[in-house]
């Protein structure tokens, strides 16, 4: 395949685990990234936005004055972030939290950008450890892969084209609608068929399949390896596998992975799933692996994986979906500590919020949006989350329904924050629903009786206007109704 996109030569890097540089150029951008066994350690770019200085101060890590005077800093042959920490301008804890955060804008920008240039230079040694941070591709794919727009050459890559599943194992990355392709993908007809099936939008469509191609999800057909497939008269054993459905390639996967997973991550959850959720992963991972839909003459010992495999799902749920067994199994499991890359997206999650807070700061807000959906996917129990996602939609056109949706999520996680309900009452107010809007704006109020921002708002609906009240009555529900078109 032509690798003339980031997230081509990132899936290479990663599933291959290589150690070396990638040097990116188009037009007057240059940029190299450093990688040591599939994971990014280290970036370089020649874009004054990107530079370690002015991360630093866009993170509030150091003050107006000390960027401005950031070249006094400067030393030969140091690091200005070493020089920083040893003159005690930042902590070592802010310098980790910065450079990981100019890591993933570097190559995050890069995302939009079809058509440069890509030389991979393989490596044993950079000369620039110890190295303090690294970065996870898998969650660096699906950050930008979401971030970008659609491109036609996405769906120039897989129209015409068959794929079939290759991996479970970042499936959980997946939202319900891929999912819904990945199921399509297995019928085995060509993505312009199964696109127009499902009816989903073809920007998300083919931006979903990059995707899952990038994270190993799935494959094309011509990239299976000629000696996976069986031969008839030489290997009996592995004849059978010619003609096992995809669920049963996919268990015998998990089967070889299961020791190495937690409870949570047999069931494809996070910790903080819900019981609810807990029940429907179960039964839709049951529904794919029960041993009762696998054919009865497979051999004795791929039955055996099976039957591990659902015996796993089975004392899975019935261990997380009993609160108390649930607490001593997290208790003694240190679940809270959930290893691998889901427990690295996780902790990321207050990181992108803080991201998306600064895009939001600086008025970007559809960037900001792509951050704060991050954040509230891997933390939805988080108030704060919503809100600000909320108060971002509001900002964007056409977005009112998503606004509204997260103000009220905000509202029922946290009833007693005033900012949640002023917001969605000065986003009634804007839609013409005084009526609503006042009714927030009072339970505002209710809360924190001196808040300026909700006593103003509530005046300018209340002054007298007339027959303007009868109007707003007549305008019903104009968000709900725009809902349910």
């Amino acid at each position: 395949m032509n690798r003339e996109h980031i997230a081509l030569h990132l899936e290479m890097i990663f599933f291959q685990k290589k150690t070396g540089v990638l040097h990116f150029r188009y037009n007057e951008i240059q940029k190299a990234l450093f990688f040591q066994d599939g994971q990014l350690i280290f970036a370089k770019t020649n874009q004054e936005s990107e530079l370690l200085g002015e991360v630093l101060h866009q993170l509030g890590k150091i003050t107006d004055d000390v960027h401005t005077k950031i070249e006094d800093f400067i030393e030969p042959m140091k690091r200005i972030g070493t020089i920083l920490v040893q003159k005690d301008v930042i902590s070592k804890s802010d310098l980790s939290e910065a450079l990981m955060h100019q890591m993933r804008e570097i190559s995050l920008n890069i995302f939009p950008i079809f058509g440069g240039e890509y030389k991979f230079i393989e490596k044993q040694e950079f000369g620039l450890s110890p190295f303090d941070v690294k970065l996870a591709l898998p969650t660096l794919i699906e950050d930008g892969i979401r971030r970008m727009r659609f491109h036609p050459r996405l769906k120039a890559m897989f129209a015409a084209k068959r794929l079939f599943p290759r991996s479970r194992e970042y499936v959980h990355r997946l939202s319900q609608d891929e999912k819904k392709i990945l199921t399509g993908i297995r019928s085995q007809r060509t993505m312009e068929v199964i696109q127009e099936e499902l009816g989903f939008p073809p920007e998300m469509y083919w931006k979903s399949l990059f995707l899952m191609f990038c994270l190993g999800i799935v494959g094309f057909e011509e990239d299976q390896h000629p000696k996976a497939r069986p031969q008839p008269k030489t290997a009996p054993v592995k004849e059978e596998s010619a003609s096992i459905d995809d669920n049963l390639k996919a268990v015998i996967d998990l089967h070889q992975r299961l020791d190495s997973l937690n409870y949570y991550q047999v069931l494809e959850i996070t910790n903080k799933a819900s019981a609810e959720e807990v029940k429907r992963a179960y039964f839709s991972l049951a529904r794919q692996y029960h041993p009762d839909l696998f054919d009865r003459n497979l051999a004795r010992e791929t039955k055996d994986k099976i039957a591990d495999v659902f015996d796993r799902l089975t004392k899975a749920y019935r261990t997380l979906g009993d609160g108390l067994k649930r607490e001593e199994y997290d208790s003694r499991q240190g679940t809270a500590h959930e290893g691998g890359e889901r427990h690295d997206a996780l902790k990321q999650a207050d990181i992108k919020f803080r991201q998306g807070k600064t895009l939001f700061n600086q008025a970007r807000y559809e960037d900001a949006v792509v951050y704060l959906e991050q954040a509230v996917r891997q933390k939805p129990d988080q108030s704060s989350y919503h809100l600000l996602l909320a108060l971002a939609h509001e900002k964007i056109p056409g977005h009112d329904i998503k606004a509204e949706e997260n103000f009220l999520k905000a509202i029922k996680l946290d009833a007693w924050n005033p900012e949640a309900y002023v917001g969605i009452g000065m986003l009634y107010k804007k839609e013409g629903m005084k009526i609503k809007a006042a009714r927030f704006l009072k339970k505002a109020l209710a809360i924190d009786d001196s808040h300026r921002l909700a006593k103003k708002e509530l005046a300018e609906i209340e002054k007298p206007k007339g027959k303007s009240a009868w109007k707003d009555l007549l305008k019903g529900d104009l968000l709900g109704r725009s809902r349910k078109k």
